[in-house]
């Protein structure tokens, strides 16, 4: 991780990545800049909006998920519009948006953790019928196989198992500053 003088943004998003993937620092974005991290966000709003609706548990989501990664400021402002537009994207528009955004730098190979990421997002009110077609339809136009679709919806179903035991395990009681 970065030096205790580093500012908190930078504390905050190498915290990220060590705590998700074990990296003691963030990866240097390669090619698309702050473009790419746009589309990233669009992305999980895209999905989540799927339903019809970009509900508060999910743009709550989608805004901590890119502010621990230290998305710009400009970014996180613009995540409510791009949710609110997402909430009247066709399932074309969303695909037509996928295959541009698999034309910056290195999220040519993120397919995965977008899926992911977005499974993670659309899931906190809930996973509709309609966001998971969406998420179907992003993999499949991303090359994720069904196979790998498949194990990662069970690593998402896993980890937040893994986080409600957790949570019982230290707190049975409850959080004692939490009502």
């Amino acid at each position: 991780m970065c030096s205790n003088a580093a500012p908190p943004t930078e504390l905050a998003r190498d915290f990220y990545y060590l705590s998700q993937f074990g990296f003691t620092k963030a990866p240097v974005t390669v090619g698309g800049g702050e473009e790419k991290l746009r589309r990233f966000a669009a992305a999980l709003c895209n999905v989540s909006g799927a339903d019809g609706e970009v509900s508060e548990e999910e743009m709550g989501f989608i805004m901590g998920y890119c502010a621990s990664k230290g998305y710009p400021q400009s970014i996180m402002n613009d995540i409510p519009g791009m949710c609110r537009a997402a909430e009247t994207k066709s399932r074309e528009d969303v695909l037509k948006e996928t295959k541009e955004l698999l034309t910056l730098g290195s999220l040519k190979n993120a397919g995965r953790q977008i899926i992911y990421d977005g499974i993670r997002a659309a899931s906190r009110d809930g996973l509709d019928g309609k966001e998971r077609a969406a998420i179907e339809s992003v993999a499949k136009e991303l090359g994720v196989e069904e196979d790998t679709l498949s194990k990662i919806y069970d690593l998402v179903d896993q980890e937040n198992s893994l986080r409600a035991g957790r949570i019982k395990l230290l707190f049975p009681d409850g959080h004692p500053c939490l009502p």
